[in-house]
Parts: structure tokens; sequence; C-alpha cells
């Protein structure tokens, strides 16, 4: 994947780094596999610069044909270019960046291993694709992707800003390559998830769900759309009640003229999903139900547990003082409430969970649907 990945953003191109403190002269260089990096002083940094001046996400390096593009990821100290703090750009091969007490040189190589295109081989067309936000709370028309690389995250420097608590300050990008494009995770708290599958960097195509944080996008065609502005910050994100609403306004809005047929093998399809997940639901209701029951029973002295396994009483007690004892029992445990309370607890948090499920198969259902829908041409 590393190998297809390099090819698409810069054919025979790899990525080499040169550092070395800033009051020495022993420059090391690492020539990396892939055509992208994070340094940083994480374990799993691309190459673990261990000063604790240096963040543990602290910058990201791309390929880009025969340049380096880099960006800062919110690091504490940031950025230096020739004494002057930036938040991303493209390195020449003599600039060099300040990363806490490190200097930094980054140039693309020429990669041995990877075949270079033939005279006869022309990069495929690259669809023109558009973020779609199918659960942002008001309407927002998709937006065009014109940069080589687009950064994602709740702050600067990134060009799709998403202001909101799970979303990492540089979170991912989209990298535009000669052959195709691709999704880089950078590190981020939550992940970046594909079609629902956490990646750390994937081909994207039309069609496809990115989810950043709580966000979820569509990538569409980005044919019909100007590109006069590429940069777009939103804030919180809808409910999933919110998003299926404002999905079919849109959908009712972009086709006014008539309504569109839904074949009657897909209603019928989607009328027996629906009727399974009903039935899913209640059964699992009702095994947590007799799950609860019995753990009632069976922390209450003085009532018989399921198999009747409960310890008869010791022979030299009456039995009629035995029952007086394990009823007074079973009123001080009612009259404290502990019973009770556990009781209630493990049914709200198996409730939520059964309500988790539910409401994951019915999102699984929608986006089923509406790739099946038939698409207007």
């Amino acid at each position: 994947m590393l190998e297809r990945f390099a090819k698409h953003c810069g054919s025979s191109r790899q990525l080499q780094v040169t550092f070395a403190l800033q009051d020495s002269n022993d420059w090391k260089t690492v020539v990396l596999p892939g055509p992208f990096a994070i340094l940083g002083r994480g374990d799993d940094s691309s190459i673990p610069l261990t000063n604790p001046l240096v963040s543990r996400r602290h910058v990201y390096l791309q390929v880009i044909d025969d340049q380096v593009f880099f960006a800062d990821l919110g690091s504490r100290a940031g950025l230096k270019r020739d004494g002057r703090r930036v938040s991303s750009g493209v390195m020449t091969r003599d600039d060099s960046l300040e990363v806490g007490p490190y200097r930094l040189r980054a140039e693309a190589i020429p990669n041995s291993a990877v075949d270079a295109p033939g005279d006869a081989e022309f990069p495929p067309d690259i669809p023109d694709l558009a973020l779609d936000f199918v659960n942002h709370r008001n309407t927002t028309k998709p937006l065009k992707l014109t940069r080589r690389v687009t950064l994602i995250g709740s702050a600067r420097p990134c060009n799709v800003r998403l202001e909101h608590e799970s979303v990492s300050r540089v979170h991912c990008s989209i990298v535009r390559g000669d052959r195709g494009w691709w999704l880089v995770d950078l590190g981020s708290r939550t992940g970046t998830r594909l079609d629902g599958v956490r990646v750390s960097f994937a081909p994207l195509s039309l069609g496809a769900e990115v989810k950043v944080g709580s966000f979820r996008m569509l990538l569409r065609d980005a044919i019909t759309l100007d590109d006069s502005d590429d940069t777009s910050i939103l804030t919180d994100p809808a409910s999933e009640a919110e998003a299926a609403q404002h999905a079919l306004r849109r959908a009712a809005a972009a086709t006014p003229q008539a309504t569109q047929a839904v074949p009657q093998d897909l209603v019928v399809e989607l009328f027996r999903e629906f009727t399974a997940l009903h039935e899913r639901t209640v059964v699992q209701l009702q095994q947590s139900f007799r799950e609860l029951l019995t753990l009632a029973i069976a922390r209450r002295p003085g009532l018989p547990l399921p198999d009747d396994r409960r310890e008869p009483p010791s022979p030299d007690v009456p039995r009629s003082a035995a029952l007086i004892e394990t009823t007074s029992e079973m009123d001080a445990v009612e009259a404290t409430g502990e019973i009770s309370v556990e009781v209630h607890e493990l049914l709200a948090e198996r409730i939520q969970s059964i309500a988790s499920d539910v409401q994951r198969e019915r999102n699984d259902l929608a986006v089923r649907l509406l790739r099946q829908v038939p698409q207007k041409g």
C-alpha cells in the first residue's frame, strides 16, 4: 500500500529527512519507505525526536511530486523557518525547519525500488472531489477540494475547520496525487474512519464516507462546483435524527420536478430488514429483563432461586422462626433500597447498550438504502 501511495504522490519519489540539534553539526539522515511522515516525541513517530521541547505529534511531512509539504500539528513550540514562525508550507532543498531544538531538512528523492512511468504511460483522469457534510446542523453546500493537500481539524492551519471536542487540532489530511486521492490520519485522538473502518492511510473514491470525530462526510463529484472558496469552518455536528431530516430536505429540494420511483423489491427488502430489527430488539429486551429478574431474586433472601437451591432452615430452628427472620431481612433490604439501585443501574446500562446497537443497525440500513436508490442522471 505504501508503494502504491508513493506512486500516486510522485511516481518514483520518496521522503528523505535530515536533522540535527541546533548547536551540533552531527546531521542524521533517514530515508522513509512511504511518501509521508509524522515527526514528534511519541513512540509512534516516524522519526522519534526525544527532546522534551518537542510535542508528541509535532510536524507532518508529505511528498507531492518533487516537493515536500509541511504542517504544524498543533505543537506547543511550533515551527520556525528563517527565524519566523510558520504553520504550513512547501520546503525547498535549501530550507530548514526549527522543530524545538532540532534543525530539520526534508526532500523528495528518487526511489529506485519504485518503477517510474514509461513514456507511453499517462496518469489517469482524477475526478474533482467535494466533501458533503451529511450530519451538520445547518445546510452547507459541498466543499470542493482544490488543494494538493487539504488539512482537516479543529484549529489552524486546517483548511476545513471542524470545531468540536471530538476533532483533533490537525486531525487528518486529504492528498490529491497524480493518480488518485488519499486519506491520511495524523495521529488523531479519536481516529479517522473510511466507510466505518479506522485507517492510518487509504485511497479514496467517489461515494466513500469519511468520519472525522463526530462529523460524517461523503465524497461527491465536484464537477459542477466552483472553487472560489475551499476553506470552511463548521461547528457542532447534528444528531442522527437532525441529519436524516436535513438529508430529506436536501433531497426534496434537489428534485422538485417529479417524484423518483423506488424499486418495489427495495421497499420490500427494507420492510423486512426493519421488521427483523424490531424482532431482535424485543428479544434482547426480554432476555435482559429475565436476567435482571434472576438477579433480583438471587439477591433477596427469603425468595427461592430459579432452581430452588436456597438452603433450608437449620434443623434446630423452627420453620416459623426462620420465616419470620427471612421476612425481616427482606424488609430491611427494601428499606435501604440497595438492591433496587443496583437493578436500576444494570437495567439502564442494558437499555443503553441495546439502544446503541439499534441505532447503529438503523444507520447501516439507511446507508444501504441510499446506496441502492437509483441516482438521477
